[in-house]
Parts: C-alpha cells; structure tokens; sequence
C-alpha cells in the first residue's frame, strides 16, 4: 500500500511522524526498530529547534 502524502512541496513515505521528546535522544529506537524499519516506516522526525551554535 502507499501511505505517502503531501504537505506542500514535501513527500513523506507516511504521515507518521516522531515528535520531539518522545523518543528522548533516539537510543531507545533500536530496541523497537531497526534501522531499516525506522528508514521505511517513519515519514519524518519532528524536532524542538535547530541551531548553528
């Protein structure tokens, strides 16, 4: 099935996206995930902010 979807100008593989926090640092990923799973099944990581410094 594709479960891709548009937001603007980006596509996403899927509309599920891991919000800042709920992760913590992202260690705890690979005890649920694998990599591969994580690259095909999460359409994008939503962070708190970024910064240069």
């Amino acid at each position: 099935m594709d479960f891709s979807v548009n937001l603007g100008l980006l596509k996403l593989k899927t509309p599920l996206m891991l919000a800042s926090g709920t992760w913590g640092l992202g260690e705890n990923l690979d005890k649920f995930f694998s990599l591969k799973e994580i690259r095909e099944n999460i359409g994008a990581l939503v962070t708190k902010g970024i910064s240069i410094n």
